[in-house]
């Protein structure tokens, strides 16, 4: 406490001094601005050197000359071509059966072989048969004999005609009974009926066969059929006598051509689509 006497006298209060800042503080702030000035420098010339860079690469990376190619100008028939997917079915394939019933006394074939038409397949059991030709053979034969001494006598008029006519119809019997038995003979040795090749074999010696029976399957696959289904919209730009490409998959360096035919074409199978069939001469390679 500060205590005065008189009045021209004037006094502060002992505790009120002056604040003043520390000069480490202001050096601080100085060293901060600066920093903060040269980074915000640097910033703006590395942006301004970037600029430059880039606009002097691009300004000297010209892009080459463009190649151009001269060709000539044709006109040209550019084919409508209409793919579709089919498959391939033989035009002649059958099922070997026998036309009588028997015992299988011989199979002459074998499975995947290639045979010609009339080669023989199954032999049937015909012992029988055989018995019954031999029998009408010699009735043929005294048939015959009865039949020629009848004529002379007849011709000499020591015989009546009766019996010329009785020795003609048995002779004919007898040879209708030939012919009979050779017929039957005939069915029991199943025969290829075309060329072609055989599939799996279905029966075996001494199992009996009754008439019907498949016992191989024989395909000829020199022509094929080339069945494939288009739509409506496309049916009507197939003609008669165009020429059909086919490709198969397992044989793919081996290309085919067909021809159509006015008897392709068949009833659709949905009434969006319309089925088509081309005879083509395919070659399959066994």
């Amino acid at each position: 406490m500060n205590i005065v006497t008189e009045a021209h006298i004037s006094g502060k209060p002992i505790a009120d001094k002056a604040h003043k800042r520390p000069v480490r503080m202001v050096r601080w702030f100085i060293i901060v601005g600066l920093l903060l000035t040269l980074l915000v420098g640097g910033l703006v010339g590395f942006n301004a050197f970037r600029s430059k860079m880039i606009a002097q690469f691009f300004a000297n990376n010209k892009p080459p000359a463009t190649s151009v190619s001269i060709a000539e100008a044709k006109s040209e028939v550019i084919p409508n071509l209409l793919t579709a997917v089919g498959d391939l079915a033989a035009v002649h394939q059958v099922n070997v059966t026998s036309d009588v019933s028997g015992r299988i006394t011989d199979i002459m074939f074998t499975a995947g072989a290639t045979v010609k038409a009339g080669s023989p397949l199954v032999q049937l059991f015909d012992g029988p048969d055989q018995g019954d030709l031999a029998s009408f053979k010699a009735q043929a034969t005294v048939a015959q004999l009865s039949l020629d001494r009848a004529k002379q006598l007849a011709s000499r008029q020591f015989g009546p005609q009766a019996t010329v006519d009785t020795a003609q119809a048995a002779y004919d019997q007898a040879s209708a009974g030939i012919a009979k038995t050779e017929a039957i003979i005939s069915q029991k040795l199943v025969r290829a009926p075309f060329d072609g090749e055989l599939g799996v074999r279905h029966v075996e010696v001494g199992q009996f066969l009754t008439a019907g029976t498949q016992i191989v399957s024989l395909t000829d696959l020199s022509t094929l059929y080339a069945n494939f289904t288009i739509t409506e919209k496309d049916s009507a730009q197939l003609k008669v006598g165009q020429i059909v490409r086919i490709a198969v998959d397992a044989y793919p360096a081996v290309p085919s051509r067909a021809r159509s035919r006015p008897s392709s074409r068949r009833s659709p199978p949905t009434p969006a689509t319309f089925a088509f069939r081309r005879r083509s001469p395919i070659p399959i390679v066994s």
